[in-house]
């Protein structure tokens, strides 16, 4: 059709409606005498890293490389996630945000868990503000295993949402985000 517009085609029977959906440049099928309509809600969005990314003496947020997601505005989004990330100096800290567009509004519960056995469990937070940073600790030669989920309403604005990370405190060893890493989006309103 070369038009990013919702399709309908209708006859006696199936009655199909294809229906465009901005965020991942697809058509979404449904067939409506089903009572199966697939929309922009339930929508998946997936996205993780394909490579290792690392910072060295740096404690300001920067954007990964990988983990970005563009959303309209009005729009409801569950988040969840796992990134893996070391550093081979004992007790670093990584810090990590997301960035949304103006007006949004997110609850994303935070939690890093160690690889050293038992209940290694290294920090938990609620982020609230977009850029607002949680930090977790990295024990030396050991991973942390960062997992994220919750909920964010986009407002008037559209936009893209961003995972970003920094050192906790600017050193020269090397803090690493391991490739894998991953970040999904379920449209949910």
């Amino acid at each position: 059709t070369n038009t990013n517009s919702d399709i309908l085609v209708r006859g006696p029977v199936p009655i199909l409606d294809m229906i465009y959906d901005s965020v991942t440049n697809q058509w979404l099928l449904g067939t409506l005498n089903a009572n199966q309509v697939i929309g922009a809600i339930g929508s998946i969005v997936y996205q993780y890293k394909t490579a290792d990314e690392s910072v060295t003496s740096s404690a300001t947020l920067q954007d990964d490389d990988h983990l970005s997601f563009s959303v309209n505005a009005n729009e409801t989004w569950e988040l969840s996630g796992e990134v893996q990330a070391d550093n081979a100096s004992n007790n670093v800290d990584i810090k990590v945000a997301f960035q949304l567009p103006t007006g949004a509004f997110m609850r994303i519960y935070t939690t890093g868990i160690q690889d050293a056995g038992g209940n290694a469990i290294q920090g938990n937070g609620l982020i609230t503000t977009s850029n607002v940073t949680k930090t977790m600790q990295i024990n030396g030669g050991v991973s942390t295993l960062i997992t994220f989920r919750g909920i964010f309403i986009t407002g008037s604005n559209s936009g893209t949402v961003k995972f970003r990370w920094a050192q906790g405190t600017s050193n020269n060893s090397t803090t690493t985000v391991r490739s894998y890493s991953y970040m999904k989006l379920i449209r949910v309103k």
